[in-house]
């Protein structure tokens, strides 16, 4: 199956089929970009957290 395969562009449509993606497109990468993915995902996760009160109970 190439991208242009109709059947191709379907199969990523469902939850695995794009998971599976996802897993071949960060195993292409070279080491820095894994890191460089890595490090702009914690920023992201960091920016999104969302603050909790003292008690550590959310509201």
């Amino acid at each position: 199956m190439t991208d242009s395969d109709p059947t191709a562009i379907w199969k990523d449509a469902t939850w695995t089929g794009n998971r599976m993606r996802q897993h071949r497109e960060f195993q292409a990468l070279s080491l820095r970009e894994k890191v460089v993915a890595l490090e702009e995902m914690q920023r992201v996760s960091e920016a999104l957290r969302i603050p909790h009160p003292p008690d550590g109970q959310p509201r």
